[in-house]
């Protein structure tokens, strides 16, 4: 009976253990750039990232303290840093060349049985706005959706999630272009350390009361 309990557990982890897929963890393409005046700032790197490169954009909108937005990735963070009283808007896309052309992604959001967003947040010290737009080429057109939240600040790491079916009836199992754009409040700052599609907290929770009621029926 031992033995049948411990090939059970070892099923029911092996259920629990989603293929979750990394849009960035932020470990490669290492880029750093500083920007004081109203206008846009890039960087397009290539690295491990979902589509093998990761277009980074900030755009100074106001400045009225002459002060300094410093935005760095490396070392499993996205860091972004505003000075007293500057606002930004600052995008992650993903799907584009290291010449900022389309290069469909062709990416299958919900493998495995994903149905969330998640980013992980490691410091947010303002509230931010979020628009998360998905892209897929249909034929020769091609279809947009866009996805408005609002971040509360926090002083502590937290994770978004954002389940799919906000996205409706988009076809998320062929992604082409991702982007993720950040509207900040007056000098504030946020740290990412990784957006992913996984599957949401309340999925892993029913699998789990699934598994742990087998494991009762078999202790009978």
């Amino acid at each position: 009976m031992v033995k049948g309990l411990a090939i059970v557990s070892g099923v029911a982890l092996s259920a629990l253990a989603f293929p979750v897929i990394v849009i960035d963890d932020f470990t490669t393409g290492t880029f750093s750039y500083t920007r004081s005046s109203v206008g846009t700032s890039s960087a397009r790197v290539a690295g491990s990232m979902l589509g093998g490169t990761r277009w980074t954009l900030s755009n100074v909108t106001a400045n009225p303290s002459s002060s300094q937005l410093s935005v760095a990735v490396g070392g499993g963070v996205a860091d972004f840093v505003a000075g007293n009283g500057l606002v930004h808007v600052s995008e992650l896309r993903y799907g584009y060349t290291l010449g900022g052309a389309l290069a469909d992604l062709n990416a299958d959001l919900t493998a495995g049985g994903n149905n969330a967003l998640k980013i992980s947040f490691l410091e947010n010290s303002g509230n931010l706005g979020l628009l998360v737009q998905l892209r897929r080429t249909a034929g020769a057109s091609s279809q947009w959706f866009n996805y408005n939240t609002s971040v509360a600040a926090s002083a502590v790491p937290f994770d978004l999630s954002i389940p799919y079916s906000v996205f409706g009836s988009f076809n998320l199992t062929d992604v082409d272009q991702v982007i993720l754009r950040f509207t900040s409040e007056p000098g504030a700052d946020y740290r990412l350390g990784g957006v992913e599609a996984v599957p949401e907290p309340a999925t892993i929770a029913a699998l789990g009361l699934g598994v742990a009621a087998l494991m009762r029926r078999r202790k009978r």
